[in-house]
């Protein structure tokens, strides 16, 4: 697509910088109050724990779980944000696409109108808009996992570097597989939006010129288009 996808999707996002800004930001600092929550258990078991059962002078468990608690009932309420601000930002741009797809139409004229087909334009309007609202309610949790990411780097750098090169042995591994499995899926989901977009044209011709079909006798060629692979 020229001018790649984000740009031209950027536009309709600037329309809500405010639901924007609150989804990724929401995102994020969930992201970091979760990679918090391990270094706290940490301190829990390191200056608490296991000083009392050997016996030796330990840290008040009880503001380290307080804070623990506080930090949990924060990230539940960034979870809902995102989850909620997401899904609110998904329908609104869902509306402005549908809306200028609307407008885009109104504006050609009867030659171009018949040269393209009724059942693309409603499988293109329903489908595709549909697959870029569920990209739009999962863009910010990718974006807080790699927040997540980079941040966990960093503690386990700090705590174990040796941990830390095992740990990421694994990253080039599941990195080539996602990289092979979008070679895969990216073929396979625009091949089944087209075919989904080729049965509802034959539907949808079928279903508005029903009275010409029927005086044709055409019902079996149309039911044998729909079962043609």
């Amino acid at each position: 697509m020229e001018g790649g996808w984000i740009r031209r999707l950027w536009p309709y996002l600037t329309r809500h910088r405010r639901d924007l800004f609150l989804v990724f930001g929401a995102a994020l600092v969930g992201m970091g109050v979760t990679s918090v929550l391990p270094l706290l258990n940490r301190t829990v078991v390191d200056d608490a724990i296991v000083p009392a059962v050997q016996g030796r002078p330990a840290a008040d468990v009880v503001p380290l779980l307080l804070l623990m608690l506080v930090l949990g009932v924060v990230r539940f309420g960034l979870s809902f944000v995102r989850r909620f601000g997401a899904g609110r930002l998904g329908i609104d741009v869902e509306y402005d696409l549908r809306n200028d797809i609307y407008d885009h139409l109104h504006r050609l004229d009867f030659a171009r109108h018949d040269e393209m087909q009724s059942g693309q334009l409603v499988s293109r309007a329903n489908t595709d808009v549909r697959v870029l609202q569920s990209l739009l309610g999962f863009l910010p949790f990718v974006s807080g996992s790699v927040f997540l990411f980079g941040l966990s780097l960093v503690f386990m750098l700090r705590l174990s570097p040796l941990l830390t090169l095992v740990a990421l042995v694994t990253v080039p591994v599941l990195l080539l597989m996602a990289v092979r499995l979008r070679t895969v899926v990216y073929p396979s989901s625009w091949d089944a939006q087209q075919k989904a977009a080729e049965v509802a044209t034959i539907v949808e011709e079928a279903t508005s010129g029903v009275r010409v079909v029927k005086a044709f006798g055409q019902e079996r060629r149309h039911l044998g288009l729909l079962r043609a692979p």
